[in-house]
């Protein structure tokens, strides 16, 4: 074996950096692991100030730098980590510094009250994860990998003839003076709802004008919250507000909804507000207050929503009925006549809940994210120079490995196993969470890569279901392991977790795949490979030298 030299050295960032001793440790990058990159090194002790300032609790920040020296060229690397842990050894005069890449500052952040901020990126995972990373002041590195990650709910519109879109029926008025009139229009209102009622000032001086739905039969639940919305345009001026009354079962007035204030800018506004049914409120009458009106004013409304609140705000506002064409995400229809009904929406595809991309109080940043971005088959990861990374199943490091027996291997094994539960070709992975009205919802995602299938595992996860797909990650990355082989080697600082490899042990046939961890021992220059790997028969082109496009002749030649 060919001799080399390795120089470690180590610095507290900061202004300017300050050199620490390091006197021995450890450096490991594992692809199925986060942080992806951790490290414990020793360091001798240092003055007082420099001691004071390796404080993890400090936000620190360590850099390992590595000189490696070899025959024929040199290698210099740098380790750019948090540093999470430190204890000191005061016989020895020794301090070991826990590292990691920031994969560990996700685990430090949670937001103190609910999210809903996420719901806003459901067109794209990438604007999803650049949120997540602010919170730690990280970026994404540019990339082509962006899904959407839709969050789908089932709703039913309670109102049964919201846009009055072939009568008045349920729609109503009342005055204290003044007088006024209804008129329904077929055509004219906003595209999603052209027909529209007008209200109109056939009085002078109209007062206490309330327009309301007379449906007697809006039932609601106790302790359900609900969003109620409307399409207004009031003339340029004109104030009013949405709210709503909650009656018992014996016709009581029980609770009234926060109104939500209208002016009239000259167009059609949607406007929400939300309510519990509180107490024993077992109706609901929803309403406009508009107060009064000048003799010859019109004030045109359509398109009344009541749904209970799924999760998602911003879709709980938004109009829909019985009618709406279907789309590729959902199926609206109504419960019976057309108009006259409750209307219902469902979802055509398995997807997220609105829970699966609320952030709830409390929850880590990784234990958000990481079920969001492995549901699209994707990982999320952070390299020792503090580069975030949307990686998908084809990734692979650039530069490639060779270890062989006899040449530069110091040590190796070769483990096959079935019962290790590294390898598996089917998984369900079961998700239990507490949805947004209090109630234990659970979903399942399951995968098997072939049927028969013959090993499954199953996984359990308290979280809300970020929609499938994390199941079928998990078998795939499943499928390169089993056979584990483990080489020692002369420490190589151009490998990485996840590199191209070949290893050759005495007797058995090359193994070709993908480097899953490597740990760089400080104490004795050396480094340990664990690969995903397959048997790769002797002549077989993988194992020719350089690229198919760089060879001489035909396959059939080789």
């Amino acid at each position: 074996m060919t001799t080399s030299t390795h120089i470690y050295s180590a610095f507290l960032i900061g202004t300017p950096d300050v050199p620490l001793s390091v006197t021995g440790g450890s450096v490991t990058l594992d692809a199925g692991a986060a942080p992806h990159v951790q490290a414990e090194i020793r360091i001798a002790v240092p003055d007082a100030p420099t001691l004071a300032l390796l404080d993890p609790r400090e936000s620190a920040r360590v850099r390992i730098e590595v000189d490696g020296v070899y025959p024929a060229f040199s290698l210099h690397r740098e380790f750019d980590l948090s540093l999470r842990d430190r204890d000191s050894d005061q016989a020895g005069a020794v301090l070991t510094l826990a590292l990691a890449s920031d994969e560990a500052l996700l685990e430090d952040y949670a937001p103190l009250e609910d999210d809903a901020t996420p719901l806003d990126h459901q067109a794209s995972l990438r604007d999803l994860v650049a949120y997540v990373l602010s919170k730690v002041s990280g970026a994404l590195a540019p990339g082509s990998i962006d899904p959407p990650v839709p969050a789908l709910a089932a709703s039913d519109n309670l109102i049964r003839n919201p846009r009055v879109a072939t009568g008045s029926t349920d729609w109503a008025l009342t005055w204290t003076s003044g007088g006024l009139s209804f008129n329904r229009y077929a055509s004219g209102g906003p595209s999603y709802a052209p027909s529209y009622m007008q209200i109109y000032a056939s009085g002078a001086a109209s007062t206490g004008v309330y327009a309301y739905l007379d449906q007697q039969s809006i039932s609601v639940t106790q302790g359900r919250l609900y969003v109620l919305s409307v399409t207004a345009n009031p003339p340029t001026g004109q104030s009013a507000s949405l709210d709503a009354i909650l009656y018992d079962q014996s016709g009581n007035i029980v609770a009234f909804a926060t109104p939500a204030p209208i002016i009239g800018n000259g167009s059609y506004q949607r406007v929400h507000t939300t309510f519990y049914a509180t107490g024993n409120a077992s109706r609901v009458r929803p309403r406009l207050n508009i107060a009064s009106m000048p003799y010859g004013q019109y004030f045109n409304v359509t398109a009344f929503r009541l749904s209970e609140f799924t999760g998602d705000i911003a879709a709980d506002r938004l109009y829909f009925d019985g009618s709406f064409m279907d789309t590729a995400q959902y199926d609206y229809a109504w419960t019976q006549a057309s108009h006259a009904s409750v209307s219902t929406r469902k979802p055509l595809v398995d997807a997220a809940t609105p829970d699966g991309l609320t952030w709830k109080a409390g929850q880590s940043a990784i234990e958000f994210i990481q079920p969001i971005v492995q549901a699209a088959g994707l990982r999320l990861v952070c390299d020792e120079q503090r580069v975030w990374t949307l990686r998908d199943e084809n990734h692979s490091a650039s530069g490639s490995l060779s270890i062989r027996y006899g040449v530069n291997m110091i040590d190796g094994t070769d483990t096959i196993s079935r019962d290790s539960g590294l390898w598996f070709d089917a998984r369900v992975t079961n998700y239990t969470w507490t949805d947004s009205s209090g109630t234990t919802q659970t979903r399942t995602d399951a995968f098997a890569l072939t049927l028969p299938y013959t090993r499954l595992t199953t996984l359990d996860l308290r979280t809300a279901y970020p929609g499938p797909g994390r199941s079928e990650y998990a078998v795939r990355r499943a499928q390169g392991r089993g056979r584990e082989v483990s080489a020692t080697a002369v420490a190589d600082w151009s490998a990485h977790a996840e590199q191209p490899i070949a290893v050759t042990l005495n007797g058995a046939p090359t193994q070709i795949g993908l480097t899953q961890s490597l740990t760089f021992d400080l104490d004795t220059d050396r480094m340990t490979v664990t690969t995903r790997t397959t048997d790769t028969p002797a002549g077989a082109i993988d194992l020719l030298p350089g690229t198919i496009d760089a060879l001489s002749g035909t396959i059939d030649s080789l």
